[in-house]
């Protein structure tokens, strides 16, 4: 039974090149953190330095391990998580308005506490919301260049 390792750095098959995500943490209600980084290759590098050295564009939590199982995504290199990854990150989120379906009053999480921050500025909108996805839902904003701040 494959289980996902703390420093995994994974391999992600999208339409439009291969992706490339670190496994990070591990949070108890949440699960397995990806740190998916700013980058689409058509073959794997010779090191993960060429992807560990490329800027993060967004975390997610992904089922890591049912993924490896399942032969969806594979496990390119093991590697130490890098010092600035180690953190965990912050996560935005905020809950619909029943009448306008859009989120008004946004809030920050750091995976322990969350405050409220009202409508994101500039730096708040490129925090990664906080949601669960799918393999599925995972290739195609890989794929199309997805941003955290593309979500407000």
């Amino acid at each position: 039974m494959a289980i996902a390792r703390r420093g995994d750095l994974i391999e992600i098959e999208t339409p439009n090149g291969i992706g490339y995500g670190l496994f990070t943490h591990k949070h108890s209600k949440y699960g397995e953190l990806l740190r998916v980084f700013n980058v689409l290759v058509d073959e794997r590098p010779r090191s993960p330095v060429e992807i560990l050295d490329t800027a993060v564009r967004f975390n997610c939590f992904f089922p890591v391990s049912i993924a490896i199982r399942r032969k969806s995504v594979s496990v390119a290199f093991h590697c130490n998580v890098p010092e600035g990854l180690s953190v965990f990150p912050l996560f935005r989120t905020g809950v619909p308005s029943p009448l306008t379906k859009r989120i008004e009053r946004w809030s920050l999480w750091d995976g322990e506490k969350s405050w409220q921050i009202g409508v994101p500025n500039k730096d708040e909108a490129k925090i990664s919301p906080l949601a669960g996805w799918n393999h599925a839902l995972l290739v195609h904003r890989i794929s199309n260049g997805w941003r955290p701040e593309m979500w407000i």
